[in-house]
Formats: C-alpha cells, sequence, structure tokens
C-alpha cells in the first residue's frame, strides 16, 4: 500500500550535490531477492510519485542521485571529493537510500490532482 510521505532526493549536480525535500509524495518499496545463475541478487525496487505542483520541474540522472523517505537532515559536504565520499557513507550507514534509476512525467489527464513525478529506484 502507498503511504503519504516526505522524500529527499539527493542530486549530484556537476559534481556538487544538493539535497531538496518534496512533501505529500507516495511511496512504495519492494525488498526482496532474486535467484539468478550467478547465485542471489538483490531486486529491490521502488516507486515514489511526487505531485507535479511540489517540483514543476525537476531533472534526475539515473544512477547517479539519490532517494531517502523522510526528510533527512544530512547534508553532503562538497568541500572535497573525500569530504563527498565520507558524507555519503555516513548517509548510507544511518538511512536506507536508494538510487534513481527512472523519472517520468505524468501530466496526461485533465484532472490537474492526478499530475506528477513517477521515479523509479533500487
Amino acid at each position: 500500500m502507498k503511504r503519504t510521505v516526505s522524500v529527499t532526493i539527493y542530486h549530484n549536480n556537476g559534481g556538487a550535490w544538493e539535497r531538496a525535500v518534496y512533501a505529500g509524495c507516495f511511496w512504495e518499496d519492494d525488498r526482496q531477492r532474486a535467484i539468478a545463475k550467478s547465485g542471489l541478487q538483490d531486486a529491490d525496487r521502488l516507486y515514489v510519485s511526487l505531485p507535479l505542483d511540489k517540483a514543476p520541474t525537476l531533472e534526475l540522472e539515473a544512477g547517479e542521485d539519490m532517494i531517502v523517505q523522510g526528510e533527512c537532515p544530512v547534508v553532503i559536504d562538497n568541500a572535497s571529493q573525500s569530504a563527498q565520499a565520507a558524507s555519503i557513507k555516513a548517509l548510507r550507514a544511518e538511512y536506507e537510500v536508494f538510487t534513481v534509476t527512472a523519472l517520468s512525467r505524468k501530466d496526461h489527464s485533465l484532472n490537474s490532482r492526478l499530475h506528477h513525478w513517477e521515479i523509479g529506484g533500487k
């Protein structure tokens, strides 16, 4: 079941990480494992619906940007690459972090309450 939550998105903008928080999103995640020829693999999946009125423009890089459920207070230190790496390591140690895999704008309905961004992650 989808639940309404805030989400924190970490966007890598040319080597500098930017943090943004959005409220009123729907969040649905599945934590599971899959069996492949090479053994067990993560088959985690994330679906987030972010209302278009909260973010009229949104640019995310699949495989690069990160998303966390809730209003995450961690700010990534952009002073150096080692500071960024330490900040990201601390973020991943304390929070469940998903990597953005897809972004799609859904605004083809006449009902503006249904306009949203679909964000996929793993």
